[in-house]
């Protein structure tokens, strides 16, 4: 092969992953292109140059189904379980810091008793299911921070049962507290009257951190209650005067979400996006280099 005719493929194989990138490539047909390289052929290996081509044909056919399969496999996550693929990344400190409160006595992870004993709401059976994956009847540190996600995901599809959310949904979650239910519908239900994952997750994770430390759950967290909670007094205090930040009346479950969010608890998670168009670069980039093998 000809060193200018290498250096052209590279250019053509890099250039599709640029134009790609900026969503101008069309789809590549492969067959179409080995073909025309076939006429241009001089005479004489024509069977070498059958095989390459059979070769390269074949080798672009598995890579495009396999691009195909993963498009679709992703397409049907996304659209799967109102949104199911969707989410928020919670930074790992208050991960952290939730297991820690739910894992009250700080030994062996959190149990059964805790869990029944500080997470209360039509959440609670769905999530404690993904989360205690071992059945063991309790939850370890790597149990909690790997299933984390699929325990949200089990809850919301418990939870949310269409893509058009409704306040009247909201209202028939059971058992939820009344202020819990009036916190989702005026904070995470959004002015297009849909709770997505995304969201769904933001008032799972507050209202269960929130209800951890409301020891008499009347949907306020006062100076004394986080007195109680050293944990929780490290965190929001730990002087009464730092507490009074969320005012006289303490701590209500609106003011937890907007200072969750002033400390970037909730990060935004990619799903596709430009991580989805660099593999799919990488993918053209790769039928250009089977090409460029096949012309060598």
């Amino acid at each position: 092969m000809h060193v200018a005719a290498t250096h052209a493929g590279a250019f053509v194989a890099l250039k599709a992953t640029e134009e790609h990138k900026k969503g101008k490539l069309e789809p590549v047909h492969v067959k179409s292109v080995a073909s025309k390289k076939k006429q241009e052929a001089p005479e004489g290996g024509e069977d070498a140059e059958e095989k390459a081509d059979d070769a390269a044909e074949k080798a672009a056919d598995e890579k495009e189904g396999v691009v195909k399969e993963g498009a679709e496999k992703e397409g049907a996550e996304k659209e799967g379980a109102a949104g199911a693929s969707e989410g928020v990344d919670i930074a790992p400190e208050w991960l952290d810091f939730l297991y820690e409160l739910l894992d009250a006595d700080g030994k062996d992870g959190i149990d059964k008793d805790e869990w029944a004993k500080l997470v209360k709401g039509q959440w609670a059976d769905p999530m404690w299911a993904a989360l205690d994956k071992s059945g063991d009847e309790k939850v370890d540190k790597e149990e909690w921070t790997t299933n984390w996600d699929p325990a949200v995901t089990a809850a919301f599809k418990k939870m949310i049962t269409s893509k058009d959310t409704s306040e009247k949904e909201i209202d028939a979650w059971s058992p939820a507290e009344e202020y819990e239910k009036a916190f989702a519908k005026k904070e995470l239900l959004g002015e297009d009257k849909v709770m997505d994952r995304s969201e769904f997750e933001e008032f799972i994770y507050t209202a269960m951190e929130f209800r951890a430390i409301d020891e008499n759950g009347d949907g306020t967290i006062s100076w004394e209650e986080l007195e109680k909670n050293a944990k929780a007094k490290a965190k929001f205090g730990p002087e009464k005067a730092d507490f009074a930040k969320f005012g006289k009346d303490g701590m209500q479950l609106d003011e937890l979400l907007k200072y969750l969010n002033t400390k970037q608890a909730f990060g935004s998670k990619v799903v596709g996006g430009e991580n989805g168009s660099e593999r799919a670069a990488l993918a053209y980039t790769a039928l250009a280099a089977i090409l460029l093998c096949a012309w060598q």
